[in-house]
């Protein structure tokens, strides 16, 4: 579908080739042809179309008008008019040959292709003459990076620059070929002297050793224009010379349908190009030196599958490369080996001989994938035509023209003929299309275009989904080309001039009735037992009324319908494969046509039918982030199994054990098992929750503490709902939900690392530390003197281990003291309880305490009766007693001397022998208190009597001593003498004492109180007052 070498066009007529007989079988009718350009010089060197039918061409131009539409990317030439040299061009036309648009291409273009989506993407050279720098902002490489470099191109079906970029190093880089797989991503293939900007680590061949030398290029964009890979192809003598004509173009591209890329070219080179095991691993030489075809198979990450080296002993160029949708390859050239080219059977097994300057037959080989190892083996070869005519060309070099496949698996072949060659030539050269039947590698029709010049020539060849033929290339013929209905009409525009040369394109309209089917390389080439699917095909005229088209799948033993739907018309049909299916694999799929019979149309790709595999499917469901997730298949049924997995972020995988390796809360989702054999696909999920892992914590904790305190652990984390977990010395492991924990009465064993990690929902963040020291505090005791009674001494001093520790003291009745040792004389009473010390060493202190015990004194008064008199009786007492339960001894004069007595009594005391202290002891629980109570003993010298209170109510008291013990008369006169009341007083051992109380009607006034005390009358006045 397109042609890939920039060569003058004197070299284009050198390279043709001629045909050996007349047409085997009538070609397709032409619809529509045109002429394209102005009167300068344009040349068509590739072509394009797309889904619906579109056609696009390229080539390179020196005209200045006549060639893009007004609003186009670049509706002007963009290189200097005066430079001799080409801009490049792009047109679009529909299915009709209604142009839609055209635009300058400020590069020369030697390469077209199409997307899925109807997008085009260009490939070339630059050119140092350019006004313009064509990279977008953002692209790969944004400028050109030396001489000449690759460029690659992508527009929109409207024509729109989307992005561009170029491709190169310092040195001279040229674009040969691109191609476009059905994931969308872009192969360009070409040439380049540059040792820095071309290849990637980790493909075939990352390294240029040779600053000089030449080598291939391959590079693999996605759709974005973001490079994937780049790797170099042979050594540094692989690639033809490079000279001042740029004849060095001579690689190619293609994809398959599984995304494997194939670069076709010419090579010298003895290294570096073939594998073992290859059709051919080594290089044949001849006479001398000689050049030999080369094909190459890379995946589609850039390593090299297999390579091999085709040709004899002779010259032998590489055309162009393409792939069918089984897989198989064919490519084209020119070659002058009479051996080596072509296999019996084929339409021309024997090379043709031409003139003894230009000795050529064309080539064109078909090698199928070989299933069983990793290289492909040839299904055919065989030469084409003869090449005579003009001499003086010995020495120059090209290829063939373009290839294309239709849906049938037909081949055609484009280029030209010359005078003494082949059928229905007009001219000198005239352009040339072939069809060859895929099996057998023989020619099935072909025809020839252009009439009454000197130079025509096929470039390139398409073709649309519908089987229609687009032939583009260059002309000087002024008839035989353009249609009535053509866009352009005439040559040159109309303008006489000899030896200037036009672009063409021609459609030949597909005659035949038949059906294909549409996106071909998007129908399953597995099937699975019960499948249910639908096959949508097209058709190139419509069918017979009652027409019914049936689907099978086939093999050499049979078939089996699987669907079928009546109609005349392009549609789709339902297909179901039935269980148990007859037929074993390999398989392939038709659709048969009813009316007109016998009309099939056969998918090339291999089909199988398969049982569904089973599989369990095991993995870890929730999982920290972090932590590696673990995911495996095991299969229960079904061989040749192959895995793929997919989950969320991106995940893939192809192998039965997976995971994700760190994964973050994002990686949660489904992740989804297929699991295949033999096309057949089943599926299953595993759910992964991810749970987040907070960020290290913060930690603060007190870096010092003493023995015995209590440690705080602080710990923030960025996340508010986590929790914490902490670790330490002394076998801590404690949890806290909050921030802040503790740990209570600090050991000693407490000096170290504390670790924290922040939690949520089980799921913890590294840990974070802060190192402790626990000072030790000083053990202290003390002792003390203990049973001492009030009044006592009270001695206490410090027992510890810490001599150096700073004292501080304790205790009741407001007791404190900085002494290391404490005397406390006279203790009271009040000072007993608990007496505490604290020994302070290093900022951390320590305590004691101790409960001293001070036993209290019996404290009293003692009492007497003193004073008495001689004669009485002497009582001793005790008063104002404190406590009870003492015992008490009693000490006095003469002797006196009572224990356990508490108030003792002394008989008929006498004032020369009784009269002193006397001293009582009273003991309880050890402890003595000793009173003193003073007697006076009276001696009796005379009578006495008193009366008291003097005034008073008529209410007093009488008392008196006498020296004789025997009664006393007494009597009450007022101041007249007259006898208020008398009585009789009757002595207690020579004492009396009375009380009295007259009757309330005595008046006020001076009374007298007598009493006749030892024969003598002694008399007391008194005084009542009421």
């Amino acid at each position: 579908m397109k042609f890939n070498f920039y060569v003058l066009y004197i070299l284009f007529a050198v390279f043709t080739f001629v045909f050996s007989e007349k047409a085997h079988a009538q070609m397709p009718a032409v619809q529509w042809g045109t002429y394209y350009g102005d009167n300068v010089g344009d040349f068509g060197n590739s072509v394009a179309t797309d889904k619906d039918g579109n056609v696009y061409i390229a080539g390179h131009t020196r005209s200045l008008s006549n060639i893009a539409t007004a609003g186009a990317q670049w509706p002007n030439p963009t290189i200097n008019p005066d430079a001799s040299i080409f801009c490049g061009f792009l047109v679009k036309f529909n299915s009709s040959g209604i142009r839609q648009w055209a635009t300058y291409i400020p590069e020369e273009v030697n390469d077209i292709a199409c997307d899925e989506n109807g997008n085009i993407y260009l490939t070339g050279k630059s050119n140092n003459s350019s006004l313009i720098n064509i990279a977008t902002t953002g692209s790969h490489q944004t400028s050109n990076g030396g001489e000449e470099d690759a460029f690659l191109m992508k527009l929109s079906p409207s024509g729109g620059l989307l992005w561009a970029t170029y491709y190169g190093g310092s040195k001279n880089d040229f674009g040969n070929s691109i191609a476009v797989d059905y994931n969308g991503d872009i192969y360009i293939a070409g040439t380049t002297i540059s040792d820095m900007g071309i290849a990637t680590g980790g493909t075939h061949k990352s390294v240029k050793t040779d600053a000089l030398g030449k080598l291939f290029f391959l590079a693999k964009f996605n759709s974005s224009g973001v490079r994937q890979w780049g790797t170099y192809y042979g050594d540094e003598t692989t690639s033809e010379d490079f000279n001042d004509n740029n004849e060095a173009y001579s690689i190619n591209v293609a994809t398959d349908i599984n995304r494997n890329v194939y670069i076709c070219g010419t090579t010298e080179s003895m290294l570096g190009i073939a594998t073992p095991g290859s059709h051919r691993s080594s290089k044949i030489n001849g006479s001398g030196p000689n050049r030999d075809v080369f094909v190459a198979k890379l995946n589609s990450s850039g390593d090299r599958i297999w390579g091999t080296y085709y040709g004899g002993e002779e010259d032998d160029w590489a055309g162009h490369i393409v792939c069918d949708l089984a897989g198989d390859i064919y490519f084209s050239g020119i070659t002058q080996s009479l051996s080596g080219i072509a296999t019996p059977g084929t339409q021309q097994p024997g090379f043709l001989p031409g003139t003894p300057t230009l000795p050529f037959n064309m080539m064109l080989v078909k090698f199928a994938p070989n299933f069983i190892g990793s290289n492909a083996s040839r299904s055919w070869g065989t030469y084409y035509g003869r090449k005579s005519g003009i001499t003086g060309f010995s020495t120059s070099r090209g290829m063939s023209g373009g290839l294309a496949v239709d849906p049938s698996g037909f081949i055609y072949l484009a280029g030209a003929n010359g005078a003494n060659g082949g059928a229905g030539n007009f001219g000198d050269y005239d352009a040339t299309l072939s069809k060859f039947e895929p099996t057998s590698g023989r020619s099935k029709a072909d025809t020839s275009v252009g009439t009454g010049n000197i130079f025509d020539f096929g470039a390139a060849v398409a073709i649309d989904p519908a089987g229609n033929v687009f032939l583009v290339g260059s002309t000087r013929s002024v008839t035989d080309i353009a249609t009535p209905d053509g866009f352009q009409q005439q040559l040159n525009n109309n303008v006489a001039i000899t030896g200037v040369t036009d672009a063409f394109l021609i459609k030949f309209k597909n005659a035949d009735t038949t059906v294909y089917f549409k996106d071909l390389h998007l129908q399953p080439t597995g099937f699975c037992l019960g499948d249910t699917f639908r096959i949508p095909y097209g058709v190139t005229h419509p069918f017979k009324p009652g027409n019914v088209f049936t689907v099978q799948l086939y093999n050499t033993t049979g078939f089996v319908d699987i669907g079928s739907h009546p109609s005349s018309d392009s549609g789709s049909i339902f297909c179901t494969i039935p269980d148990p299916f007859p037929l074993s694999n390999p398989l392939k799929i038709r659709i048969i046509a009813s009316d007109p019979d016998d009309t099939t149309v056969v998918n090339a790709l291999s089909d199988t039918v398969s049982a569904m595999p089973e599989f369990d499917l095991i993995g870890d469901t929730v999982i920290c982030q972090g932590t590696r997730a673990n995911f495996t298949i095991i299969p229960t049924s079904g061989t040749g199994l192959r895995f793929l997995w997919a989950g969320p972020m991106g995940f893939t995988d192809n192998i039965a054990m997976t995971g994700v390796d760190n994964p973050a809360p994002d990686n949660t989702g489904f992740y989804v098992a297929t699991v295949s054999a033999g096309g057949c696909k089943a599926r299953d999920s595993i759910f992964l929750r991810v749970k987040p892992r907070p960020e290290e914590p913060l930690i603060a904790v007190d870096s010092t503490v003493c023995q015995g305190d209590t440690l705080f652990l602080r710990a923030f984390s960025s996340m508010p709902t986590a929790g914490y977990h902490w670790n330490g010395p002394n076998n801590l492991s404690q949890g806290s939900a909050i921030p802040e924990t503790y740990v209570l009465n600090m050991p000693i064993e407490g000096t170290g690392l504390y670790y924290v990690a922040a939690g949520i929902d089980d799921c913890y963040s590294d840990t974070v530390s802060a190192y402790v020291r626990v000072k030790p505090v000083p053990r202290t005791t003390f002792i003390s003197t203990n049973n001492i009674c009030e009044g006592d001494t009270l001695r206490i001093w410090p027992v510890t281990n810490a001599t150096d520790s700073i004292f501080e003291w304790w205790g009741p009745n407001g007791f404190h003291s900085f002494d290391t040792n404490v005397v406390l004389a006279n203790i009271p009473y009040e000072s007993r309880g608990n007496y505490v010390l604290a020994a302070g060493i290093d900022g951390c202190v320590g305590f004691a305490g101790v409960d001293v015990e001070i036993k209290p004194k019996p404290k009293f008064m003692a009492t007497s009766n003193s004073p008495v008199y001689e004669g009485d009786k002497l009582r001793l007492d005790v008063a104002d007693e404190r406590f009870s339960g003492a015992t008490y001894k009693w000490l006095g004069p003469d002797s006196f001397r009572r224990e356990n007595e508490r108030n003792p009594e002394r008989d008929s005391v006498d004032p020369d022998r009784h009269t002193g202290n006397y001293h009582v002891t009273a003991t309880l629980n050890g402890c003595e208190y000793v009173g003193i109570t003073n007697v006076i003993i009276y001696r009796l010298n005379y009578d006495e009597l008193f009366l008291y209170p003097i005034p008073n109510n008529g209410n007093f008291k009488v008392k008196g001593t006498m020296r004789v013990n025997m009664p006393i008369n007494v009597e009450i006169v007022n101041t007249a003498n007259q006898l208020v009341g008398k009585d009789m007083i009757y002595p207690q051992r020579r004492r009396f004492y009375e009380e009295y109380w007259l009757e309330d009607n005595l008046a006020n006034g001076q009374y007298y109180f007598r009493a006749k005390i030892n024969g003598k009358w002694k008399v007391v006045p008194f005084t009542i007052v009421k």
